[in-house]
């Protein structure tokens, strides 16, 4: 038997990605944890509803990239521009400011996704910190869901017209003589937009293992149908409080997110078996022997 080549000195680039990937992960829960408005941000209650008010696909990407973390690039050496990209990530993630950690989720998963030679495991990896990075700008960026509440407020008042409702709208605001509601930045459309991506990126990577071009046009359907089924909510609130209500704190609330979580599911995996498909006309006869 040959004697193994002993391991070289210095770290592993597994080690540095790992490394990379907790300062990243340690940053993000934090962040989460100071949102938080309870008088103890480090209550077991308020720890429990800082982890779900963070959504459920996030708690699923983190664990899915926990589950990746041994399939990361394996070297017995790193090279020294990993070294340096490990110690800018922790400096990164120290930043007391939103956005440095939104930007070292962007660095880290591109780096990941683009790498040359990167494992299978570790581009998926990417794919999930890309789709957490989304989920962390939507919260930092309010101008743009300002912006879109308008824009849902002038869609929604010509769907009401379209019902033979009457309906007016200024800015935000859609009403007729007797009742009035105003589009506030967690109801616009572009809410929901980046926990729809996340879903997306969760559950195609879940059922199939990986990501492709043919994945963009389906996520753009899902998108797009998010944003409908919005529309269609905040029409349903427009004719009475008696509307508003039902649709926003009562029963339709929940039949609005049961739908849109169901369809976040349903059009990753319409993608899956579409990609698994192959029409009757691209058959071959099998060749004659």
């Amino acid at each position: 038997m040959r004697p193994r080549k002993p391991k070289a000195d210095g770290f592993g680039s597994q080690e540095l990605w790992t490394w990379c990937l907790t300062f990243a992960a340690l940053a993000f829960w934090v962040e989460i944890l100071g949102a938080s408005r309870a008088s103890d941000p480090l209550g077991i209650q308020a720890v429990a509803d800082s982890f779900i008010g963070a959504g459920a696909f996030s708690a699923a990407a983190w664990l899915m990239i926990i589950a990746r973390i041994g399939k990361l690039e394996l070297r017995d050496t790193a090279p020294a521009g990993l070294i340096m990209a490990t110690l800018a990530m922790g400096l990164l993630c120290a930043v007391p400011i939103g956005m440095a950690t939104t930007l070292a989720l962007v660095l880290l998963g591109a780096a990941l996704a683009a790498q040359p030679g990167q494992s299978r495991g570790g581009r998926e990896i990417g794919y999930l910190l890309l789709g957490i990075a989304a989920t962390c700008a939507s919260r930092q960026i309010g101008w743009i869901h300002v912006a879109a509440a308008r824009i849902d407020a002038q869609i929604v008042v010509r769907i009401v017209h379209l019902a033979g409702i009457p309906a007016t709208v200024k800015d935000n605001l859609v009403g007729n003589d007797h009742f009035t509601i105003e589009v506030l930045n967690p109801c616009a459309s572009s809410a929901r937009l980046a926990q729809v991506l996340l879903a997306y990126i969760v559950t195609a990577i879940w059922v199939r293992g990986t990501l492709r071009r043919s994945d963009l046009p389906w996520m753009a359907a899902s998108l797009l149908v998010s944003i409908a089924l919005t529309e269609i909510r905040l029409s349903l609130m427009v004719p009475s409080e008696a509307d508003w209500y039902w649709w926003h704190n009562g029963p339709g609330r929940a039949i609005y997110e049961y739908v849109g979580l169901a369809l976040a599911i349903a059009i990753p995996m319409a993608a899956r078996r579409r990609a698994h498909f192959t029409p009757p006309w691209r058959h071959r006869d099998a060749p004659v022997s």
